[in-house]
């Protein structure tokens, strides 16, 4: 084992082809700290209620290590459309407090659309030892003979994701 040392601080310990850090290093501001990631591969049809926010069962947890941490949420979802419709996009999150973060919509008023359904977000929970939970909900404002596909594909069994990255500040 080695040590690898800077101004008689150990910067970290060598031993074989691994390299463990010292808990007390300090990272740069933008570095990743964490990374969480969650997929659903069922289908979400519209079925659901009208003007009603529906959690897609897409969730994945993160415990930030810095109070002023940002945390970057993207998910991707293969999306359908038909007819005249209005959808809706937002993350909730649980710990240390419950928050809507930002809604990301979009309208349809040109018959069948099929796409990728993309949301980004960020968040700062403000904690640096509370679990925060973030879970993809879908609004669908359904209009008579619509349609909205969540996580769809017609040819192959699709995976929506959910990405989450702690940066530090």
């Amino acid at each position: 084992m080695t040590d690898i040392k800077l101004n008689n601080s150990t910067l970290a310990t060598a031993s074989g082809s691994t390299i463990t850090l010292n808990s007390g290093v300090v990272f740069p501001a933008g570095h990743v700290i964490d990374f969480k990631t969650a997929t659903i591969t069922n289908e979400i049809a519209s079925a659901l209620s009208n003007d009603v926010w529906f959690n897609t069962g897409l969730s994945a947890s993160i415990t930030p290590k810095y109070t002023n941490s940002k945390i970057y949420i993207i998910s991707h979802a293969g999306v359908a459309t038909t007819n005249t419709l209005h959808n809706a996009l937002k993350v909730v999150r649980t710990g240390p407090a419950t928050a809507d973060l930002s809604i990301q919509s979009t309208y349809n008023s040109t018959g069948y659309l099929v796409g990728l359904g993309t949301y980004t977000a960020y968040d700062s929970p403000n904690t640096d030892s509370v679990e925060c939970t973030y879970t993809l909900h879908l609004y669908v404002d359904n209009y008579a003979n619509s349609q909205y596909y969540y996580n769809y594909d017609a040819q192959f069994a699709s995976t929506a994701t959910l990405s989450l990255m702690e940066i530090k500040q």
